[in-house]
């Protein structure tokens, strides 16, 4: 037989009000006693707010059905397996303090927990001062399911801060709140500010650990606009967009098969982030890109590349003064040349930029990249990268970049790393420790075959060049900045050059205009090839000194010595000619048949006087060096052409020169054989003679 519980209606409203210490009324009751599962259905409820509130009513309801557990309410303990609201609404507030409407008084929390909801024409409105979010979320149910098999759908709108948001919302009949083996359907579309949100596929266990797999299509103007929701601190970015499977299982996000975009960059591949996998979060992964431009991604990681400034190309008539200035000292030995510090041996470079108002002390050429430590520290990684096309935001023709990046408490390594740089392969490992400060840096590569009239986005002419250019660095360094890294560094690192104009590359590579300072040294020929150039610095402290300095022509040759501050990119470098032996072509004079013929001759010094270039990255400064200092000066440099030093430990400079040659092709012929050049003699215009290796 069965009982009419209605008359349990009035003691429930007494109890429930002594309770919540507010109002409650029905306007009926029933209830269903079952072994496992009690059933209760409460109608015309109504309960009244916490004061101060800005609605009456907390809850308005036409029904509200309760599924209890029977086994847990015999030990006390509160269990609703569902909870159905049907036809009216509930408001929910939360105070800034953390305070709450639906927190029964006197207890730091409700003895109840919920499994599953269901919504049948019912709306939420949701007020929270501590998250700084307003929703209203009212739902329809479908008299039969759509065609995907949704039975419930919503719309919700509401402020997340300044930002309001809106969408749709749809669900199947029940949406599982605890209960972590039983997901349930989904659609949302939906708006926050500019940025947009498609998602669909199962989500499970809303208020514990969260389950989701689905299909998600993400997009807005930065990503700092999805951190609050995700929970990472994503800085301000360029315009993003995501379209792929997004998974979280035991608290772990997965992100696979997606492609997306940041900025002006592409990416696809698959990534993972497990933010409890042990003492940090871990990012692993594997991305590819057909585009990449790094000042996409700088935020992430806390700098911004600053392109290096666009060095001037003077043509004009101060320019031109200057550089005669300049050549007429070297021209006639016999006359006194003007003092170092005179105005009028300053460079045509600097004299053109100083009338354009850019003053020198305020152009820097090295990127002043700022680096996260506290990020590094907090975060680990193991990331595989391959993107096909590299744009740094910096003058440097950067072609592309692959390797692994591993974080692992606070250090970071790329190795392999390969970085495709003006048609040729930078091949380095790098290493970053941010468990000291400051920050401790160290790189090893070498860069093998690139062409150095690709060196620069805006190359000029100096396009036309095909010379190669290869270099061997092996640095260790502080900071956390790569200028701090660098004006610390010790260690060692070597240039080549093989093949191209010589002439092209001093004024349009170096954006030097040398005038007859360079013709003095080099000859009148402005197409005048460059056979080899070689330098080998020993690095200690920020300041590299030349162990090996050679720059050589099929008419001419330059030894050199001197310094490089990579701290403030100041320059103090020394170039003087001396004695080569060249060999000569009669029919290359008008004469015989190549080969039929040839004679060796001494190749005259053509200038007396070196050359020193001074100034910074910014603005060389070349000009005519003091005509007294040169038996002094080309005398030391004969010597340290084959003397070499500390290139690196074990290595003496021209050993190093001379490991440098494989980085460039060597098949330019006679005229480009940096091999044959460094094991030439060579004699210095003091006559003392010597080999250089």
């Amino acid at each position: 037989m069965a009982i009419d519980w209605r008359f349990l209606r009035y003691p429930i409203e007494r109890y429930a009000s002594e309770q919540l210490g507010r109002p409650v009324t029905l306007t009926g009751f029933h209830m269903a006693l079952r072994p496992f599962t009690t059933r209760l259905q409460f109608e015309g409820l109504r309960i009244g707010n916490v004061p101060d509130s800005r609605q009456p009513q907390m809850v308005a309801l036409d029904i509200a059905e309760v599924h209890l557990s029977t086994w847990r309410a015999l030990h006390k303990q509160i269990l609703v397996e569902q909870l159905a609201l049907r036809g009216g609404e509930v408001y929910l507030a939360r105070a800034k303090n953390g305070a709450n409407n639906w927190t029964l008084p006197g207890r730091e929390r409700n003895d109840m927990d919920v499994e599953a909801l269901v919504l049948d024409n019912a709306l939420i409105d949701y007020d929270d001062r501590q998250l700084d979010l307003t929703a209203d979320i009212r739902t329809t149910t479908l008299r039969k399911p759509d065609a995907k098999g949704y039975t419930v759908q919503a719309e919700f709108n509401g402020y997340y801060g300044t930002a309001r948001y809106q969408g749709k919302f749809a669900t199947g009949p029940v949406i599982s709140l605890r209960e972590a083996d039983t997901p349930f359907p989904f659609r949302i579309d939906g708006r926050v500010g500019a940025t947009r949100l498609k998602a669909e596929g199962t989500m499970q266990n809303l208020l514990g650990d969260l389950g989701l797999d689905a299909t998600v299509d993400l997009s807005g103007p930065t990503l700092a606009n999805v951190a609050p929701f995700v929970n990472i601190a994503f800085p301000n970015t360029p315009p993003f967009a995501y379209r792929g499977r997004l998974a979280r299982i035991n608290g772990k996000w997965d992100a696979t098969q997606f492609a997306a975009s940041l900025g002006r960059s592409d990416l696809t591949g698959d990534l993972a982030w497990d933010p409890r996998g042990g003492a940090r979060p871990k990012l692993t992964g594997d991305i590819h890109s057909r585009v990449f431009d790094i000042q996409d991604i700088a935020p992430l990681f806390g700098w911004i590349p600053a392109a290096p400034p666009v060095m001037d190309r003077p043509r004009g008539a101060a320019s031109r003064t200057a550089a005669s200035t300049a050549g007429a000292s070297t021209a006639s030995p016999s006359r006194t040349a003007p003092s170092s510090n005179t105005s009028t041996r300053s460079s045509p470079a600097r004299s053109a930029a100083l009338a354009r108002g850019k003053p020198e002390p305020d152009r820097r050429v090295l990127p002043d990249w700022q680096f996260d430590v506290a990020r590094l520290r907090d975060n680990d990684a193991d990331l595989k990268v391959d993107m096909a096309v590299l744009r740094s935001g910096t003058a440097w023709s950067f072609d592309s970049v692959a390797g692994r990046a591993v974080i692992d408490q606070g250090q970071l390594t790329l190795s392999p790393f390969t970085v495709g740089y003006a048609g040729g392969q930078f091949s380095a490992k790098v290493t970053f420790d941010a468990r000291t400060s400051p920050a401790q840096a160290a790189l090893t590569g070498t860069l093998q075959k690139a062409r150095y009239g690709r060196m620069f986005a805006d190359a000029g002419s100096l396009k036309r060049s095909e010379g190669m250019l290869g270099a061997d660095i092996r640095l260790t360094g502080s900071g956390d900045t790569l200028r701090d890294v660098l004006g610390s560094a010790s260690g060692a690192f070597g240039l080549i050059l093989a093949g191209g104009n010589l002439s092209t590359l001093v004024t349009d590579g170096l954006a030097v205009d040398t005038g007859p300072v360079l013709s003095h040294l080099i000859g009148p020929d402005k197409r005048t090839v460059l056979r080899c150039a070689v330098a080998a610095f020993d690095v200690h402290k920020g300041i590299a000194r030349t162990q090996t300095l050679l720059v050589d022509t099929p008419d001419a040759r330059l030894a050199g010595q001197g310094t490089v501050a990579f701290a403030d990119e100041r320059l103090d470098l020394r170039l003087a000619p001396v004695v080569k032996d060249v060999q000569k072509d009669p029919a290359r004079d008008g004469g015989k048949e190549p080969g039929k013929e040839t004679v060796r001759e001494a190749a005259p010094a053509v200038a007396r006087s070196p050359v020193a270039i001074t100034g910074t990255f910014a603005y060389p400064d070349v000009r005519a060096d003091r005509p007294g200092a040169v038996g002094a000066t080309t005398t030391a440099m004969g010597a340290g052409v084959g003397a070499g030093g500390a290139g690196a430990p074990g290595m003496s400079g021209v050993s190093m020169a001379t490991a440098l040659v494989p980085l460039v092709d060597t098949g330019y012929g006679r005229d480009a054989n940096c091999g044959a050049v460094l094991g030439q003699e060579v004699e210095s215009p003091s006559g003392r003679r010597g080999r250089t290796r």
